[in-house]
């Protein structure tokens, strides 16, 4: 053992003969950071809506449709919205607790869909919610909503929770 090196020390460390763990460390980072990069960019594209900014979803300039022309219900009751009319929206009026339902307690969820094609064989809803805070997920839906069906059949209706409010004015926004 070298005299320089106390005992109970290790000795020196030999130098790995080969970069293969090295390159394999230095890849999966890479993949890491690139898969990161591309989902944040294709799936939280802005303009989004922050949590409680009050901030609105962009619409086409030619868009008479918004959020507050639907009047919340205690079911869902569709109407056609955004540019191209090929999506569905409700404002859903629920309780804020529903182990003790109230009238003074109460939220209104935004929902979007796109409808199945294929009602042959429908074979129900999919819950799409990539979560947040931050990213909106009806942004996420109209970006991603296409590919969403063709992976998993035109016969399913895509569903998506855009925000909430605990006041009918939906004057604050929140991403849930």
């Amino acid at each position: 053992m070298d005299s320089k090196i106390p005992s109970g020390f290790p000795g020196p460390q030999k130098a790995i003969r080969s970069g293969s763990k090295c390159r394999t460390a230095v890849t999966a980072a890479l993949s890491v950071l690139t898969v990161t990069a591309l989902i944040r960019g294709n799936f939280f594209p802005g303009p989004w809506s922050l949590a409680g900014s009050g901030s609105t979803f962009k619409q086409s300039a030619d868009s008479e449709w918004t959020w507050s022309s639907i009047k919340p219900s205690r079911t869902l009751e569709w109407h056609s919205c955004f540019e191209n009319g090929e999506y569905d929206c409700a404002r859903l009026d629920v309780p804020m607790d529903w182990q003790e339902p109230s009238d003074d307690h109460r939220v209104v969820l935004a929902v979007t869909r796109i409808r199945a094609t294929d009602k042959s064989d429908y074979r129900g809803p999919v819950i799409f919610n990539p979560g947040g805070p931050g990213g909106s997920g009806v942004w996420s839906l109209k970006n991603h909503g296409k590919m969403l069906q063709e992976i998993i059949g035109v016969n399913h209706v895509s569903l998506n929770i855009y925000r909430s409010s605990q006041d009918s004015s939906f004057e604050k926004s929140y991403n849930i």
